[in-house]
C-alpha cells in the first residue's frame, strides 16, 4: 500500500510541474521570449519540496477511507506483536550490552532513574537464562567536578557498570593582539610545560597532545571511542590468553572463568597503562553479541531484553531493531506537554508509514543493534586513521549508519509491541531547539517573496506561486486534513477516541503553528553558520528541570532573544513603512487592485510568531 501511495502523489507531482510548464509556453506562444524557460532549472528543489507535500495529502486520503489493520500486524519491516517464547525453548541467549553515551547530565537525577529501570530488566533476562552488562560512555567525567566524577565511579562501581571516559577538547590559547606584549607573562606556563604527564588534569593533559572530540554533536565520536578501546581491550586479551595457553601447554578451553577474569583485568589495566591518564575505565568493556543504545534519561520495559534477544535471533536479517518510544516527562509545563504531544505525534505517524510497508527509520536509542552487523560497515577514517562505526562527520550519525546497514542487505526493523513502554525525555525549554537549520529559511524566503510580491508584481512570471497560496495550502492540508484524517488513524491503531483525539490535536494547533512559525528566526543562525563554513555544535538536551521563576526566566529570555526582537521590530517598521511612507509606486499598501496582503500576511505572521514565541513558550 505504501508503495501505491507514494505512486500517487509522485504523478499528483509531475502534473503540477506540467501545468507550470503550460504556462511557460503559454507566455512563449503569447511574445516569443526565451529567457523565461530558464525557470525550467526550479524544477528539481520544487519538486523536492513538494513532495512532501502530495504524500501528506494522499496518506491523509488513505486515513480516512481505508483501513490500518496492516499496522497491527507483523511485517518485513514492522513488529506489532510479540516473538512466541515458546518457540524457543532451547534457544541459549545471547549477552546483550547496553551501551548509553552520557556528558554532564546529573548522577542522582538522570543516570540513577535510568539504571534503576535497566537493572530491573537486566535481572528478569537473567530470570530467563540470558546475560547482560552496562557500558556508559561517559563524555562528562573528566570534565566535571573532581568529586562528582569521583561519584560517578563510586556508583559504577557498587553497581556493576562498566564505562570509558575521553579526555575533554584541547582549549587553544587565546591570541592576545598587538598589545599582548604589554601583558605580564604567565609564571606557571614553564612549569606547566615541565609537568609529568601523570600529575596534569585532564584538560592541561588534552591541551598539551591537542585531542580533539570530532564532529558537530559528539555523540558518535564518544561511542567510537568506547568501542575502539574495548576492541583494543578484546584484541590484548586474545594475546595474553594465548601467551598463558602456550605457557600452561593447554587449549583456550581448559582456562577457567578465573583465569579468564583475571587475564581480562590485565589487558584492561595494559591499555589504560597505554594510554598514560587519557582513558579512564573500569569494569568489563567487552560487547556481546547484542547493543542495547540507550539515552541517560530514559525507562526500558522490564522484558524488553528477551523479547529483544527473541526476535533478533528469528529474523538474523535484523541489523538495527527500532522500538517505537513513550515520552517521559519531568516539568510538565507547556512547553514539554506541547513537545510531549508533537513526539507522540511523530512515533504514531512512523508506526502508520512503516506498518503500510514503509522502512523504519532508526532514531538513535532505544534499539537494538546486531554487534557483528556493525563490524560489516566499520570504516577507516582518513582524517585521522581510527577505524569507526558511527559518522562523526554527520550530523544525523544515525541517518548515515541506518544507510550503510541496509546498503549490506540488513534491514531494520520498527517494534511497537511495547506500546510506549521504552520512554524517552524530551525538550525541557525552548532553548534546546534554536540550532535546527532544516527550518531556519522560512522567515528569510518570506521576506524576499514580501519584496517580490509587494514592489514588483506586474513582472512576475505566472510560474511564480506567492506564499499566500502556499500557506493556504499548507492550512488546509496539514491543520485541516490532516488534522481530521489523523485523529481518524489514531482511532483504528486503538490509541484514542476519535473526538478525543481530534479535540487534542485543536487543543495543540495554536502551539504548533507559535512554535514552528516564530522559531524559523531564531533557527537562521545555524543555516548561516552552515553557508559561511562557521563552526556550530550541537549540545545534549536539557534533561533536569533548573532553577525557575519569573524574572530568572525573564532574564535568560532577554539574553537569548533581544536579536531576535530587534530583527522583528526592524521587519515591523519596513512594513509599516512600505504601507504608509514610501513613495508613490513603492508602497505594499492593501487596495482594490493591489497584491499587497498576500504579501503581507505571510511576513505578518512570522514576525508575529517569532515576537511572541518566548513570551507564550519560555515564560511558563
Amino acid at each position: 500500500m505504501h508503495a501505491f501511495k507514494i505512486s500517487v502523489a509522485i504523478m499528483l507531482v509531475i502534473v503540477t510541474q506540467s501545468l507550470g510548464v503550460i504556462k511557460l509556453l503559454n507566455e512563449y506562444y503569447w511574445d516569443g521570449g526565451w529567457a523565461r524557460f530558464g525557470l525550467l532549472a526550479t524544477i528539481p528543489p520544487l519538486t523536492l519540496f513538494s513532495l512532501f507535500f502530495f504524500i501528506v495529502l494522499v496518506t491523509s486520503i488513505f486515513q480516512l477511507l481505508l483501513p490500518v489493520s496492516a499496522c497491527l500486524k507483523n511485517s518485513r519491516f514492522h513488529s506489532a506483536i510479540k516473538p512466541n517464547p515458546k518457540r524457543h525453548r532451547d534457544y541459549e541467549l545471547p549477552h546483550i550490552t547496553i551501551q548509553m553515551p552520557v556528558y554532564k547530565e546529573g548522577l542522582k537525577g538522570v543516570i540513577v532513574p535510568t539504571m534503576i529501570s535497566v537493572m530491573a530488566a537486566i535481572e528478569y533476562y537473567e530470570q530467563q537464562g540470558g546475560t547482560a552488562s552496562v557500558f556508559i560512555n561517559d563524555d562528562g567525567m573528566q570534565i566535571i567536578q573532581h568529586d562528582l566524577a569521583e561519584a560517578r565511579k563510586a556508583y559504577h562501581r557498587e553497581n556493576g557498570i562498566s564505562y570509558t571516559a575521553r579526555l575533554p577538547n584541547c582549549k587553544a590559547p587565546k591570541k592576545g593582539g598587538f598589545l599582548s606584549w604589554f601583558k605580564k607573562s604567565d609564571k606557571n606556563a614553564g612549569n606547566n610545560a615541565e609537568k609529568d604527564e601523570s600529575e596534569m588534569s585532564p584538560q592541561e593533559l588534552s591541551n598539551k597532545i591537542g585531542f580533539l572530540r570530532k564532529g558537530k554533536f559528539k555523540k558518535a565520536s564518544n561511542m567510537n571511542y568506547g568501542l575502539s578501546f574495548s576492541n583494543r581491550v578484546e584484541d590484548e586479551l586474545v594475546r595474553l590468553t594465548q601467551i598463558e595457553c602456550r605457557q600452561r601447554e593447554c587449549s583456550e578451553d581448559d582456562l577457567t572463568v578465573g583465569d579468564d577474569n583475571l587475564l581480562y583485568q590485565q589487558a584492561l589495566a595494559n591499555m589504560l597503562a597505554e594510554d598514560n591518564g587519557r582513558t579512564w575505565a573500569e569494569g568489563d568493556i567487552r560487547i556481546g553479541e547484542l547493543i542495547l543504545i540507550i539515552d541517560c534519561d530514559t525507562r526500558v520495559p522490564v522484558d524488553s531484553l528477551y523479547y529483544g534477544a527473541l526476535e533478533m535471533h528469528e529474523s538474523p536479517e535484523i541489523a538495527i531493531l527500532q522500538h517505537g518510544s513513550g515520552v517521559m516527562q519531568v516539568v510538565h509545563n507547556t512547553f514539554e506537554n506541547g513537545i510531549t504531544y508533537f513526539t507522540n505525534v511523530v512515533y504514531t505517524a512512523i508506526k502508520y508509514g512503516v506498518g503500510s510497508g514503509d522502512v523504519s527509520p532508526f532514531v538513535g536509542h532505544n534499539a537494538f543493534l546486531r554487534w557483528k552487523a556493525m563490524q560489516d560497515i566499520a570504516f577507516v577514517d582518513p582524517s585521522d586513521g581510527q577505524e569507526k562505526w558511527w559518522s562523526d562527520a554527520h550530523v544525523s550519525e544515525d541517518f548515515d549508519i541506518s544507510l550503510r546497514v541496509q546498503m549490506t542487505g540488513s534491514i531494520v526493523r520498527l517494534a511497537t509491541y511495547h506500546n510506549g513502554g521504552f520512554k524517552e525525555g524530551v525538550s525541557l525549554t525552548l532553548y534546546d531547539e534554536l540550532t535546527h537549520y532544516a527550518i531556519a529559511s522560512g522567515l528569510a524566503l518570506t521576506v524576499a517573496n514580501y519584496i517580490i510580491i509587494g514592489l514588483f508584481p506586474d513582472k512576475l512570471d505566472h510560474l511564480y506561486m506567492p506564499s499566500w497560496g502556499i500557506c493556504l495550502s499548507l492550512v488546509v492540508v496539514f491543520n485541516g486534513l490532516g488534522s481530521v484524517a489523523f485523529s481518524m488513524a489514531r482511532h483504528q491503531l486503538k490509541e484514542e477516541v476519535f473526538w478525543r483525539a481530534f479535540l487534542q490535536s485543536m487543543k495543540w494547533l495554536p502551539f504548533l503553528v507559535i512554535y514552528f512559525g516564530g522559531i524559523s528566526l531564531n533557527c537562521a543562525k545555524a543555516l548561516l553558520c552552515h553557508a559561511f563554513s562557521i563552526n556550530i555544535e550541537w549540545a545534549s538536551t536539557a534533561k533536569e528541570p533548573e532553577p525557575s521563576g519569573f524574572f530568572i526566566g525573564l532574564d535568560k529570555m532577554t539574553e537569548s532573544f533581544k536579536y531576535t526582537w530587534i530583527i522583528c521590530i526592524v521587519l515591523s517598521v519596513m512594513m509599516i513603512y512600505f504601507a504608509v511612507g514610501a513613495p508613490w509606486g513603492y508602497t505594499i499598501t492593501p487596495g482594490p487592485h493591489s497584491t499587497a496582503v498576500v504579501a503581507i500576511v505571510p511576513l505578518a505572521i512570522q514576525v508575529y510568531s517569532a515576537f511572541f514565541l518566548p513570551l507564550t513558550l519560555v515564560l511558563n
